[in-house]
């Protein structure tokens, strides 16, 4: 805002900017200021990347360039191990070089094709998890049948094949860019001379540049990097660690210095500028933490020490003195009108700045009052310049223009219209918004019939589902639309944590696999699990699965990559001790692990496996709607009683309720999977084969091998659940739930802002009695109750 206010004075008494001379008193906070505040105001008829019309006495710091920024993330990518994530950063911000193949796919999207590769860091995956995904998007173009492009299902095809086409031009530029940054990137323990050569030849062929600024910045680095080189070889000082001094290389040098010139502002510092003759000055940062400084002493060298070696040494005071003295000379010589400024508050820090004392001897001159204070100075200023211009004709863009209006007692009159035709979006937002705040249940809130017709599972040709999907419109209806209707989800990254290893997808799924392997070791060998007999050789399949999982997943640490194991071990010893007891006690056994129905097996198989999904009845007549799963176990139960279906979850109990199995929608797996693994039992075996039972079993750390089941008479009326749910989704309606404990873990949290609040609105439009809600309205109904009877009584 202090650089703002004075443009905007410039601007309000339309002088020229050749007339004007800025100077400042902190280089590292003014200039980057200016640079950013002319890249952001609009500039009629200059061309996008042009220079901004300004000259820098002191030169531009070559942090503020592509190759400065470039060099100082290439050092840290190198020193942090590689990490993905920087290196995403680099490409998104078009900070290298990405070559041929690429020049139709944006920085953006080279970007997201980089963060969809599961690479974490380390140098020596990059390419080996690339060629995985190349070679993944070729055979997806090479399956790909032939289209005339007549019919609109073959136009979207082609689309389809065109757009991974695309990607996979640009996946091989990425690949090149990436093969290069790797072979110009030394070993962490390269010697000085290596790495000064390294970083010269990252600049003249990593590093992106365009305009002036990048083509200095790049020349001047790399003379500084060949006087180095030089350096180190003329004083066989190659072996020193020059590692810190390259990294300060592009903050510390500046390039395009200038003098004067036409049609530019002039930026300088306030202990040399002051000598351009322009006629308006502008002297900011002079708050008194800034200039002219505290005045203190050199902690080497002390005043009194100063003195006794040479009367002629400056002490700290002298210093001070000789800064004041030069401002009052600087404002003495000039003829036009000079402008002093400070910064009067820390917005971040909600905390007041006061002027500095030269703030106040100028007061003191210009009104004759030599016993002025400071609360006379602040008295007699107007109020602080801030986001908003005070005056019309100030404003440097149209951001401003808003705020200036939007501030001010007089309202815009077409604000609604204006608003429309410049920023439809912002439009479309307040509608939105002023939508959610009524009872009605809109489209704004979810209200989407045709969308309920295409997503309608119990459809003659609906969608196939999964218990996961149905229990996702469970817990919020809108979080199925996202995730089913609008296909959207988070980007696929790995995300290192170094405090943590594995996330829990990846833990459960090296669980899952090792229980499988486990017990199916003990199914063909036609025996039960021993704690004390097969501790060692659980123990051995659990290394061999931790070691693939650190190829997949590089540990950030080893001392997270301990923590990690202690935890996988302790739950699969939990999980052998658990299971010992449950077979011993029930004479229960496993029959098939990890069966695979509507959907392709994962391993061995099982003989109940059937790629087609099962056709299920929902009562009332509630239609058909087609399931697919993945069981994890299916037992035999002792004495032909039929068979148990446990799901394994390797998480805590949280969430899953002995008195309630469906928690009004939010699970449905016990119900969907009885049925259609009975329906494969039938199918396979014998019309007699009935499933018993249902359960979870959590050999996890902080459910210590607890297990919550239901026998079939309890879980008959998920049927009712599971008809509501199918109505709600072919209905179209959407709404966000009503429990905002439901978002705790949900993907979809940035989209949906304040859950709370959204909650809220949304018990009030299901209450409302609106036809399309009803099967939420019943399934909700008990806390929905209680909801309401709080509500009146705190009223």
């Amino acid at each position: 805002n202090e650089v703002r206010s004075a443009l905007r004075a410039c601007l309000a008494g339309g002088v020229p900017l050749d007339e004007v001379e800025l100077l400042h008193t902190d280089a590292d906070t003014y200039i980057p200021l200016v640079l950013e505040t002319f890249d952001a105001v609009e500039r009629p008829g200059a061309d996008p990347g042009a220079d901004p019309p300004v000259t820098f006495a002191e030169g531009v710091p070559c942090d503020r360039s592509r190759p400065g920024r470039a060099l100082a993330a290439w050092l840290r990518w190198m020193r942090e191990d590689c990490p993905q994530r920087l290196l995403t950063e680099m490409v998104r911000e078009g900070l290298l070089e990405t070559g041929e193949g690429a020049e139709k796919t944006g920085f953006g999207r080279l970007a997201s094709l980089l963060r969809g590769i599961g690479i974490g860091f380390g140098r020596d995956r990059y390419l080996v998890r690339i060629d995985k995904r190349i070679e993944s998007l070729t055979h997806r173009v090479a399956a790909y049948d032939p289209v005339d492009a007549e019919d609109e299902d073959d136009r979207a095809v082609h689309a389809s094949r065109a757009a991974t086409e695309r990607d996979l031009a640009a996946l091989h530029a990425l690949r090149v860019m990436v093969e290069r940054l790797l072979g110009i990137s030394p070993p962490p323990d390269a010697d000085g001379a290596v790495l000064a050569s390294a970083a010269r030849r990252f600049l003249a062929e990593c590093a992106r540049s365009v305009g002036r600024l990048d083509t200095f910045a790049r020349e001047r680095l790399d003379e500084e990097l060949a006087g180095m080189a030089h350096w180190l070889e003329r004083t066989g000082g190659a072996n020193s660690d020059i590692r810190f001094w390259i990294e300060a290389l592009p903050r510390e040098t500046r390039v395009l210095g200038s003098g004067p010139r036409p049609e530019h502002l002039h930026v300088d510092h306030v202990t040399s500028g002051g000598h351009s003759g322009r006629r308006r000055l502008f002297v900011l940062g002079l708050d008194d933490s800034r200039f002219p400084g505290a005045g203190l002493q050199d902690p080497l060298l002390l005043d009194g020490e100063r003195g006794r070696l040479s009367p002629g040494m400056p002490t700290a005071g002298q210093l001070l003195e000789e800064r004041v003295s030069a401002f009052r000379r600087l404002l003495a010589r000039q003829e036009g009108e000079t402008t002093l400024s400070w910064s009067c508050r820390d917005v971040i820090a909600d905390s007041e700045f006061f002027p500095g004392p030269v703030v106040l001897d100028a007061f003191r001159a210009h009104t004759e009052k030599p016993s002025a204070d400071q609360g006379d100075l602040i008295d007699s200023l107007p109020l602080p310049s801030s986001f908003a211009p005070v005056a019309a004709g100030e404003e440097l863009d149209l951001t401003e223009w808003w705020l200036r209006r939007l501030t001010e007692d007089e309202k815009v009159a077409n604000a609604g219209e204006l608003l429309a035709r410049h920023a439809p979006h912002l439009t479309r937002g307040r509608v939105a918004a002023a939508a959610r705040r009524e009872p009605v249940f809109t489209a704004w809130d979810g209200r989407v019939p045709a969308a309920g017709a295409d997503l309608d599972p119990s459809a003659k040709a609906g969608k196939v589902l999964s218990s996961n999907g149905l229990e996702a419109a469970g817990a919020c209806p809108l979080r199925f639309f996202f995730r089913y209707g609008l296909e959207i989800g988070p980007p696929e990254e790995i995300v290192v944590d170094p405090s943590r290893w594995l996330d829990p997808l990846a833990r459960g799924s090296l669980l899952h696999e090792l229980f499988e392997e486990f017990l199916r070791g003990l199914i063909d060998g036609g025996r039960a699990p021993s704690f004390d007999k097969d501790r060692e050789a659980l123990r051995a399949l659990l290394d061999r699965k931790i070691a693939a999982a650190r190829d997949a997943f590089p540990p950030p640490s080893e001392a997270a990559c301990r923590r990690e194991i202690d935890g996988l071990e302790l739950t699969a010893e939990t999980f052998l001790k658990a299971e010992e007891h449950y077979q011993r006690e029930t004479k229960n056994t496993p029959a098939y692990l990890e069966a695979s129905i509507g959907i392709g097996p994962d391993g061995e198989g099982t003989d109940i496996d059937d790629p087609e999904p099962v056709a299920v009845d929902l009562p009332g007549g509630g239609g058909t709607i087609r399931i697919r799963g993945r069981i994890d176990r299916i037992d035999r139960i002792a004495g032909g009683g039929g068979w148990a279906i446990w799901d394994y979850k390797t998480g805590s109990s949280y969430g899953y309720d002995r008195a309630d199995p469906f928690r009004e929608g939010r699970k449905v797996q016990p119900w969907l999977y009885p049925r259609i693994v009975e329906a494969r039992l039938r199918a396979a075996l014998s019309p007699e084969e009935a499933v018993r039972f249902f359960g979870y079993f959590f050999p996890g750390l902080r459910a210590a091998g607890e297990r919550i089941g239901w026998d079939a008479a309890r879980l008959d009326k998920g049927g009712n659940v599971v008809a509501r749910l199918c109505r709600l989704i072919s209905a179209g309606a959407f709404a966000p739930t009503t429990d905002e404990n439901d978002c705790k873990y949900c993907d979809y949290l940035p989209l949906c802002g304040d859950v709370k609040g959204l909650a809220e609105g949304s018990r009030g439009k299901v209450l409302s009695k609106d036809p399309l809600l009803k099967p939420l309205r019943k399934l909700r109904e008990e806390s929905l109750k209680k909801y309401t009877e709080e509500k009146e009584g705190k009223s």
